[in-house]
């Protein structure tokens, strides 16, 4: 059926507009001069991590945050050099900054209409894309507990395990394990962020089709329950 042809084409353009992308080209698409930067701080955040484990020094393993709040910055600038916009686009692109939603709907628009998907195309597809969106979320994955919970309970059961061995403190594991929990949590927190859960991606790509047929003023789509239709007569 070319109707599913065409919706799975829809999916994957979308997931090829993922945040992960969008940060993947942030590592080797700007100019060297942001890249030496974020790369900077990433060396230097490696080396105090394995200059604090050699020396079991857990100051040097929690000053590795430091460098890694460094790249962090680095990474705005970096972005905007890989993905530049038009000056009359600025004051949309930090308004949708959410996400790179912007950023990420014009690819996903521009990849639609290079595979011929057109608005009305779109609309005439935009029940079935809902059906399948329904049906996904009534069959969620088994873990549907907090990532920050399963850590929290991962070093708390190790904790009570060493922390009451003596030997396990003076040769630096347990303050070891205190220093890397923030850490692993703050990387976690980014993570999250990128990978956000299917409901979020379902209701994001409802989202993009919406402006996607909204962009030309002849075609405009009702949205009820988050589904696009065909308006009426």
């Amino acid at each position: 059926m070319r109707q599913l042809h065409d919706a799975w084409t829809i999916r994957h353009e979308f997931t090829r507009c993922s945040r992960w992308q969008m940060l993947a080209a942030v590592l080797y698409r700007p100019s060297l001069y942001y890249l030496a930067d974020i790369y900077f701080g990433l060396i230097i955040a490696m080396l105090l991590m394995w200059a604090g484990q050699l020396q079991q020094n857990v100051l040097i393993m929690v000053a590795a945050l430091g460098p890694v709040h460094f790249t962090r910055k680095a990474i705005t600038p970096a972005f905007r050099n890989a993905h530049p916009v038009a000056d009359n686009e600025i004051g949309l692109e930090n308004k949708y900054r959410r996400d790179f939603q912007y950023f990420r709907f014009k690819l996903f628009s521009q990849s639609l209409l290079a595979k011929g998907i057109t608005r009305d195309r779109v609309k005439e597809l935009s029940g079935m894309i809902q059906l399948e969106s329904e049906l996904g979320q009534a069959h969620p994955p088994a873990a549907g507990r907090s990532v920050f919970a399963i850590q929290l309970t991962l070093f708390i059961g190790l904790l009570a395990a060493l922390g009451s061995v003596d030997r396990f403190w003076i040769q630096g594991y347990v303050p070891t394990m205190l220093a890397i929990l923030p850490m692993t949590m703050y990387v976690t927190y980014y993570l999250l962020a990128v990978f956000p859960p299917r409901l979020y991606q379902e209701k994001e790509l409802a989202l993009f089709l919406q402006w996607y047929c909204l962009s030309d003023p002849e075609q405009r789509p009702a949205c009820v329950s988050g589904a696009l239709i065909q308006e009426g007569p």
